[in-house]
This record gives structure tokens, sequence and C-alpha cells, in this order.
């Protein structure tokens, strides 16, 4: 017999064990994202990191006009089902949903195994995401729209709802902190599961509404397209490219070559979503709160990824009342100028696949009766820790809205309150008001169903959100680079 070198011998063994360690990881991971149960997650952290957690920084956000917050990371402990993970990377995340928990311990978290103990996993992940649900009393909107973004075959983060408790050693002691939503983090194991590999470009664009072309250098394009994997110079030039291709080539060379770089019938989709629950926060008007996936290889095509989705369902007003949210047009449904969405629905035949599947859209998982359903069912499962919230006191919602409740954002005497919270109504970073609060659900969805049936038998056009801070997004026009801001960090 033929012996085989030990060295062959262990790289055999490790090739053929990864792809039972992947399912493995896969498993671990379906287990985490189960939708019909609360679980509780408990967070603790030394009197001195949660000292450290606080922003050391505020800078005026080059997307909006809300401050951007510069998070420290700092170390924690999570116990879950269990067990207990040491020494996990903790940090606050988000922009307004941190803006509307400013005097509150409701934030939002990103945790982050692998920060300081290489290779440590949560249920073969690396790194999540506990959202605060701000702003939305239902606590559901994050879970119904990353579910409609997967029930139209989009690359979409999994969710959980957890019930949170925090502990800081001689300051709180268990403190229940409230309802959360639990996000899949879009990193390694999620591009490999979705795409199969890892490898490749992944970029979480800032300011770049109508995906603007900046030139052909990578620094120029990396301050807007903010990349979170280094890619090789062919995927950034493949990026730079498809960028090219959406804002110079003529109508016949764009009709040829799209094919060739995007996944066109995933991008409708993912464009449909967001346009039928009039996600507005998103590449539709903000310019952010998306990813874009350059596979390495070059025969594979460029894809959309959603993200950060709390201003689903006509959340997000910035300029543009609740009536244009509910009208909102399926067939433009962005503010200004998106060269690639207007020459894709310019071609007849992504005009009509886009068409069909608004349609399928409609009639099936975006249907009143299939998303009244589910919001029935996730409204029987939170009611108990919705309640507990309310006695708690625990309230995070619009902080213009008025006084609320104790430890509410009008009210900074509960005992959810952050040490230091001012006095209620509006606080700096949202000019103009701030926030509205979010329209309830069901009506949104009847509504919404009818504009959109509506939209699809020319009984009319819809409504066009309009830009309050000009075309192209603040401090830029279309195809005109702007002055780099300094690289956002990944909210």
């Amino acid at each position: 017999m033929k012996l085989i070198p030990s060295l062959t011998l262990a790289l055999l063994i490790v090739f053929l064990s990864a792809p039972h360690a992947r399912a493995a990881d896969d498993n671990l991971a379906a287990a985490l994202f189960n939708s019909s149960a609360i679980r509780p997650l408990h967070l603790t952290l030394s009197k001195a990191q949660w000292d450290a957690i606080e922003p050391t920084e505020q800078r005026q956000s080059q997307t909006g006009p809300m401050r951007r917050m510069e998070y420290p990371v700092v170390h924690g402990a999570v116990e879950f089902e269990g067990k207990t993970y040491a020494d996990v990377g903790v940090r606050y995340k988000g922009n307004s949903s941190f803006m509307m928990a400013r005097n509150s311990l409701k934030k939002s978290f990103k945790l982050d195994f692998n920060q300081f103990v290489e290779g440590q996993s949560f249920y073969g992940l690396t790194a999540v995401n506990l959202n605060n649900n701000a702003g939305d009393p239902t606590s559901s909107r994050e879970t119904l729209a990353y579910e409609l973004f997967a029930a139209a075959k989009v690359p979409a983060a999994r969710t959980t709802l957890l019930r949170v408790e925090l502990t800081v050693p001689g300051k709180y002691d268990h403190q229940f902190m409230g309802l959360y939503t639990l996000i899949e983090d879009v990193s390694k194991h999620f591009l490999k599961e979705h795409f199969g590999t890892a490898k490749g470009l992944l970029v979480k664009p800032e300011m770049a509404r109508g995906l603007p072309y900046l030139g052909e250098k990578w620094e120029d394009n990396a301050r807007v397209y903010a990349p979170k994997t280094d890619g090789s110079a062919a995927t950034h030039q493949r990026l730079i490219d498809f960028l090219k291709l959406i804002h110079q080539a003529d109508d016949a060379r764009f009709d040829k070559e799209i094919e060739t770089y995007l996944d066109c019938d995933e991008f409708l989709r993912f464009l449909a979503v967001n346009a039928i629950t009039s996600n507005l926060d998103s590449m539709l008007l903000s310019g952010h709160n998306f990813y874009i996936h350059i596979p390495a290889k070059s025969s594979a095509h460029i894809q959309f990824i959603p993200w950060d989705l709390n201003e689903a369902f006509g959340g997000f007003g910035m300029g543009n009342p609740p009536e244009t949210q509910l009208q909102l047009s399926i067939t433009h449904p962005y503010a200004g100028e998106n060269k690639l969405i207007e020459r894709l629905l310019a071609l007849p035949r992504f005009a009509e696949r886009y068409r069909k599947i608004a349609a399928d859209l409609a009639a099936g998982p975006f249907s009143v009766e299939t998303m009244n359903a589910r919001i029935d069912a996730l409204e029987k499962l939170t009611a108990d820790i919705r309640a507990e919230e309310k006695n708690a006191g625990i309230s995070v919602g619009p902080p213009n809205r008025g006084p609320g409740g104790p430890g509410g954002p009008g009210n900074p005497g509960g005992p959810n309150a952050r040490p230091g919270a001012g006095p209620g109504g509006p606080r700096p970073g949202f000019p103009g008001g701030g926030p509205r609060v979010k329209p309830e659900l069901k009506p949104f969805v009847a509504a919404r169903n009818q504009s959109i049936a509506e939209q699809l038998a020319g009984q009319s056009k819809g409504e066009v959100p309009t830009n309050a801070r000009g075309p192209g997004g603040p401090g830029m026009r279309p195809n005109n680079p702007p002055n780099p801001p300094p690289r956002p960090p990944n909210q």
C-alpha cells in the first residue's frame, strides 16, 4: 500500500473537514435565528469599560442632518443559552437609533466575538448586532423587512428577538434593557453562506446617492464606497468599471454590457422590496444602508444587499410626508437622479420583469392577508415583553414628541435612564424637528397594496420623493466627485 505523506494527509483532512465545519456553523446559526421564541441575553461590562463605551467624538454626518458618532470598542461578556462568552468586543452602533436613545440605556450594540479572542464565535458567527427598535413601538419592522427581502430571494441578514439585561458591578445588576432585534452581521460567514466564498470585495456605501462614478483612482472611490473587505486590484477595478458603465456608456453599450456586470434580476428584486416598503433611508434617498458585493471571479455578478431596515414601511420622513410614502412610485421611488435604476427600467425586458416582480410580491409575501398574519404573530409574541418595557418606563422614540414616561426621552429620571440625561424635548442632532412617529403597520400595508395595484393597472403614477438637500446628495452633484469625507464606521 502506498502511504500518504503526513503533511499531505493533514491538508487532505483539513480540506475534507472544511465543508462539514461550515455545515455545522450553518446549523448553529439556523438554531440562533428562531423567530418563534424570545430568549434572554445578558451583557456584562466592568465599571471602567462602561465608562469607556461612551462616544469620544461627534462630527457632522456627510449624509444627513444628524451627527455621526465615533464609538469606542470595549471588553464585555455575553451570557446566552447557558454559555458565557468572555472578552467580547462591545460598542454602540447606529445614527438615528442612537440619538433617539441618547438618554436611555436601551441603545443599539455591535457584539464582536472575534475582536479580542481569535477564533471565538457565537453560533458559528463572529459578530452580531443588537438593534433597539428605536421609534418602532411594534419592535417588528426590521424583522418584517428582512423577511420580505429573503422571500424575494435577495441575500438578507437573519433576525431573532431577544430580551436583554445589563450588569455593571456596583451600578446595574441584571438591569432589564428591553426587547431587541438581533441581526446577523454581513461578514465572511454571510458571504460564504450566500455566495459560496468570502473572497471578493464587499463595500458599504456612504454619501452615495445615485451610485456616483468618482474617477479611476481606487482611493477616491474607497472614501465613498467604504470597503469592508480588502478585495483585490481586479475587484476594485471591476466596481469602478461598473460605475463608469452606468454613468458614461451610451445606451447601446449599457444595454449590451450591464448583464455582464450586474445580477440584474437580483437588483430588480432588491429595488422592488425597497420601493414596496417605502424604505427611503436607503439608496433611494439617503444613499446608504446597503452593501454591494463584487465577486472575485470576473464571470460572477455584482449583487446588492440590504441593511439597517428600521425605517422601512414608511418610517423615514426627512422632507417627505406620509402621503408620499404611502403612494410612493414603484418605477421612480428614488429622489434626485439614479442612473442605474433609470437606465435599467428604460429597457423593456427589465421594465417588464420589474413589474412582474412587484406584482408577485404584492400578491404573495406583501399581500394584506400574509402581512397581517405575520404582524399579528409578532404582536402576540412580543406582547408581554412590550408591556414589561412600558411598566419599566422604557421608551425609545422620536426625541421631539414631548414628555414621555419615566426613563423615556421626555423624562430621564426612570430606572432605564443613562446618568447625565438632560431634559425632555428635541435633542441636538435632529434639526427641523427630527424623526416623526412611524405609521402603523397594518394601515400602511393596506394603503401601500392599493397604491401598488393602481400603479400596475395604470391608474396612478405614484409620488416621487423629494430631496431637501439637493440632487446627488449633500455636498455633491451626480458624476462630480465630492470632497471626500473621513471613512465612516460600519454602522
